[in-house]
């Protein structure tokens, strides 16, 4: 009896720890006040500059990422970003969008396409907050992305 509880307990373990993560994944995270308006820079084409520490593409099947020398834009009715290669998407394409403090990142934007995520990693919460101040306003957010633009 007892040997059957200990092959058992390492998977309850893991089953708990994973169940923990998803929860506190779920909830909406406290952002703080607005300590300062960030105002993102434009570069010569009238995109808006986003400085992200990483990004991140998923699809279905596959993913790639960008640690090097990551490039995201917020330009006229879309993103143009670059993981692998130069890449641009309207906001059409994304259904929602996502909001998650991270360990190492400080804020992980997710926009959430049919078949992709794109992630991008925002050392300051203040420039994710400009970020989703940029997008237009009928584009659904997650309640935790809501929170963070200042959505009552």
């Amino acid at each position: 009896m007892l040997s059957s509880v200990l092959q058992i307990l390492p998977l309850l373990v893991v089953v708990g720890v994973v169940l923990l993560l998803r929860w506190n994944q779920r909830r909406v995270p406290d952002w703080g006040a607005v300590r300062r308006t960030v105002r993102l820079q434009p570069d010569a084409s009238g995109g808006l500059v986003v400085p992200v520490s990483q990004l991140a593409l998923r699809r279905t099947f596959s993913g790639s990422s960008n640690g090097l020398s990551p490039k995201l834009w917020v330009i006229d009715g879309g993103l143009r970003f670059k993981v692998f290669k130069l890449t641009e998407r309207s906001f059409h394409h994304y259904e929602r969008v996502e909001a998650h403090k991270s360990l190492f990142h400080g804020t992980r934007l997710v926009f959430v396409g049919s078949g992709e995520r794109l992630q991008a990693m925002v050392r300051d919460a203040d420039v994710a907050r400009a970020v989703l101040r940029h997008l237009p306003a009928d584009m659904p957010l997650s309640p935790a992305a809501a929170a963070l633009r200042g959505d009552a």
